[in-house]
């Protein structure tokens, strides 16, 4: 459900329901941060005149509204993936719808200070995802269950420089909570062994908007990348509780993302909305860990390993 009301002054409510997978746009990203937005596409995302949910990308977006606003989303994920395959328990053992359904908030809070100067305030979980598949099954000395969750809180600040151009800068403060854990055999529960950890992260964001002629207004917006430094400790049972409550630390480097957006307006009743964005995630690659007992940990345990490619983005609406 989604609820955008201008406190103490004006009140809207919308219902907004997507179906989505956890790696839609690439990795574990959570791209529904606006139920406006999933509405259309995602096309237009940074440009201005939208809604204030474009200060996600683009704080800039936040000299368009002229009294205190606030908007208030919450998209429903509901992924289905299955696998089937020969692993570890001999047999084509499947595992089951392993995609679990989310609910993902986001809000926005825009107060313009003047008629130049304007600040505000973005709460997201931009990254998340978690499987389970049902047990045994084939994969499980892979992987029983996948845990990542974040939680970002990011003030910005945007200067309207004329009638055509603002910037826009924002601080991005981010808490990351991540679980991992794989089965053995015969019995995946009571042999099993993966890690635990939570950590934060620092990035930036920002933005400029620039409406070059009478209806036609263009959006530049950037997320930073996030070097999140994991703190946790090892979770295992059976042949290697040895391992069980172990301190283990390492660095996850998230992507950073950048989006150009368009939007022209063709007739007073009819705007066409473009957007192209880029997602960094070939950064990732893996995430090694260091602590007093890694060295003999088996290789799976040792990092987290993902090897992502970079991921485009385009919407036309």
């Amino acid at each position: 459900m989604n609820s955008s009301k201008g406190l103490w002054l004006a009140s809207v409510a919308a219902v907004s329901l997507i179906a989505a997978t956890g790696a839609q746009a690439g990795g574990f990203i959570n791209q529904s941060q606006s139920t406006v937005f999933n509405g259309m596409g995602y096309a237009g995302y940074a440009a201005p005149g939208t809604s204030p949910s474009s200060m996600f990308l683009n704080p800039a977006t936040m000299t368009e509204f002229r009294r205190f606003t606030t908007e208030n989303n919450f998209s429903g994920v509901f992924p289905v993936t299955k696998i089937t395959g020969t692993g570890a328990t001999g047999s084509s053992t499947p595992s089951g719808d392993i995609g679990q359904d989310a609910l993902v908030p986001a809000s926005y809070f825009i107060m313009p200070l003047n008629e130049s100067l304007s600040v505000g305030l973005s709460i997201n979980s931009p990254f998340g995802l978690t499987t389970k598949p049902d047990l045994p099954w084939g994969g499980q000395r892979n992987s029983t269950t996948t845990k990542a969750r974040t939680y970002t809180f990011t003030p910005s600040i945007a200067y309207r420089a004329s009638d055509t151009l603002s910037f826009g800068l924002g601080v991005q403060v981010q808490y990351f909570k991540a679980t991992f854990m794989a089965g053995g055999l015969p019995d995946p529960v009571v042999d099993r062994a993966g890690f635990k950890g939570d950590g934060w992260g620092y990035g930036i964001t920002a933005g400029l908007t620039w409406k070059p002629v009478a209806g036609t207004a263009i959006g530049i917006g950037y997320r930073s990348r996030i070097n999140q430094e994991i703190e946790g400790n090892y979770v295992t049972t059976g042949t290697l509780a040895g391992l069980n409550g172990s301190a283990i630390k390492g660095t996850l480097k998230l992507p950073d993302r950048l989006n150009v957006s368009l939007r022209q307006t063709i007739t007073p009743d009819v705007d066409i909305l473009a957007s192209v964005e880029w997602h960094n995630w070939s950064r990732i690659k893996e995430a090694g860990f260091s602590g007093p007992l890694v060295a003999s940990a088996p290789p799976a345990l040792q990092a987290a390993r993902f090897n992502y490619d970079d991921a485009w983005f385009f919407a036309l609406g």
